[in-house]
């Protein structure tokens, strides 16, 4: 009732202030509300300054609404060193033991459904990004079998980088996640320059069995220079306290850095014994498949040699 303050309006001469208000005939005071009318149960009327008592405090200048409901939104800042799934669970069982009024609910607010809708549409990106691969490894192995093998990799990869996050103490945060979709475009090189040189020796003429063991001392060290290089290059940021934007107020860089550490020293160890096994069981299934479509398929008579052929038309 006492106006609100508009911006100041700038001439060329001075600045007025601004202030919207209502005029003084149509201003009311306490004064004027404590002498309405009140029917009493009698039948009787007063005045509502007889039975009220009027404080003049500041109140909320506006209601808000979410889906149509009046809402109260409590808004809060996250400590350093926290994530949101870590005051998810401390609020959660606070909010639940809250004995609320009838008709009254509540639930997380639009930061955590953002991040829900984050950490989902991540894992979406990273069903696309597995997708992607394998279709890039047929195409150039000309294969839908021998990818597969390659592809497990990013499996234990994920799983190594799981186990470093735990052992560490590291949150699984959003940019755990970014570190994930890294890893999965680096660990399948390493299935790829095995099991690709595994065929070239099995073309060249070599067993299977030897093929695999040659590729796997042919590759040896070039994996493991890779992996280390990789791992020393990210030591700084997965022990550093670098943040994103800086000014301690971004996500940190140090969980990407040591999910992509944890995930590919996992994997450089662990695909050299597994991606050859699985190559094995999908090299078996397609021998398999090759002599089940051979026995099903219709057999064709091929007349002896010397035998007189069919004229044509008759």
């Amino acid at each position: 009732m006492r106006g609100d303050r508009l911006p100041e309006l700038r001439t060329t001469e001075r600045e007025l202030t601004m202030r919207l208000a209502f005029r003084e005939s149509d201003r009311q005071s306490v004064e004027d509300l404590a002498r309405v009318p009140v029917m009493l149960p009698d039948g009787s009327r007063t005045d509502l300054g007889a039975v009220a008592e009027f404080v003049v405090m500041p109140s909320d200048r506006e209601i808000q609404r979410l889906n149509r409901l009046t809402t109260v939104v409590i808004n809060a800042n996250i400590a350093e060193g926290s994530t949101m799934d870590e005051v998810r669970k401390r609020v959660e069982p606070v909010m639940e033991a809250y004995a609320l009024p009838a008709g009254y609910t509540w639930k997380f607010g639009r930061g955590f459904e953002e991040n829900d809708k984050a950490i989902q549409t991540m894992a979406q990106n990273m069903l696309l990004a597995v997708v992607l691969i394998f279709l890039v490894m047929a195409s150039l192995f000309e294969s839908a079998l021998y990818p597969l093998s390659i592809i497990t990799s990013i499996v234990f990869a994920i799983v190594g980088s799981i186990w470093f996050l735990t052992l560490t103490g590291t949150t699984i945060t959003m940019m755990a996640m970014i570190g994930f979709m890294v890893l999965m475009g680096v660990v399948v090189n390493i299935g790829i320059v095995l099991i690709a040189h595994v065929i070239d020796l099995r073309h060249a003429g070599l067993p299977r069995h030897q093929a695999i063991l040659q590729a796997g001392r042919d590759r040896l060290r070039p994996i493991m220079m890779t992996t280390l290089t990789t791992l020393l290059g990210l030591l700084p940021l997965a022990i550093g306290d670098a943040q994103v934007g800086g000014g301690g107020e971004g996500p940190a860089y140090h969980p990407m850095a040591r999910a992509i550490m944890g995930g590919l020293a996992f994997s450089a160890v662990v695909s050299l014994i597994i991606v050859p096994m699985f190559y094995v069981w999908f090299d078996d299934l397609n021998l398999w498949r090759k002599r089940v479509f051979t026995r099903a398929l219709p057999a064709v008579d091929v007349p002896p040699s010397g035998s007189p052929q069919a004229e044509p038309g008759t």
